[in-house]
């Protein structure tokens, strides 16, 4: 999977739940600009802490969620935070690369941040060359995506399936929408608009 993404290129890269931006960091000399949406106040902190470490100059962070309406809602974590990640972990990116923030609230989670959430479609413009989606629910951000999806301006997604039980209902709403589906793992699923399904190469339609 992460070889196929190395095959892409482009203007613009949406990491939509960028953690501590293992996907930012890995591609940002494929793409011209990386927006890296991360909710978690104390995640975004660190990526920016990396960024700046790094002297990035392509990513920019949004410290918000992406879902299916414009609204406060809660975030539920279960990060631990006690002493901070180490120093080498933060700077390879591997630190709390693992944990998974929720709008769902599971019994792992140990922790609740109220946040904003936009929809894709408000706040995006143009077309994107990839976008990540690695949030539960992901069916909430692609609902919010609909009209980008429909014109097909986004030319490629990667979404990770938190819950293997809505494999169908994401295949059958990306057909929906004219997207063909490629699962490279049980997780991870390459789509692109019909109209030009073949997947690596270069990002650009």
């Amino acid at each position: 999977m992460v070889a196929r993404l190395k095959q892409l290129h482009g203007d613009v890269f949406w990491d939509i739940g960028a953690n501590i931006g293992f996907y930012s960091f890995l591609l940002r000399k494929n793409f011209k600009r990386i927006i890296a949406v991360e909710p978690n106040p104390r995640t975004a902190y660190m990526l920016r802490k990396r960024i700046n470490f790094f002297l990035v100059h392509n990513v920019e962070v949004k410290e918000l969620a992406l879902s299916n309406r414009r609204d406060w809602v809660s975030l539920y974590s279960g990060r631990e935070w006690y002493a901070g990640p180490g120093l080498g972990n933060l700077l390879s990116g591997i630190s709390n690369l693992y944990s998974s923030d929720s709008l769902q609230r599971r019994a792992e989670h140990r922790s609740t941040f109220r946040v904003w959430t936009e929809r894709f479609d408000d706040i995006g413009s143009g077309p994107v060359d990839l976008v990540k989606v690695d949030v539960e629910p992901e069916l909430l951000v692609l609902e919010g995506m609909e009209k980008s999806l429909g014109s097909g301006l986004v030319r490629n997604l990667l979404i990770e399936l938190h819950d293997r039980d809505n494999k169908v209902r994401l295949e059958s709403f990306l057909s929906a929408h004219s997207y063909d589906c490629l699962w490279t793992d049980p997780r991870h699923a390459l789509a692109r608009p019909s109209r030009n399904p073949s997947f690596g190469g270069n990002g650009k339609s």
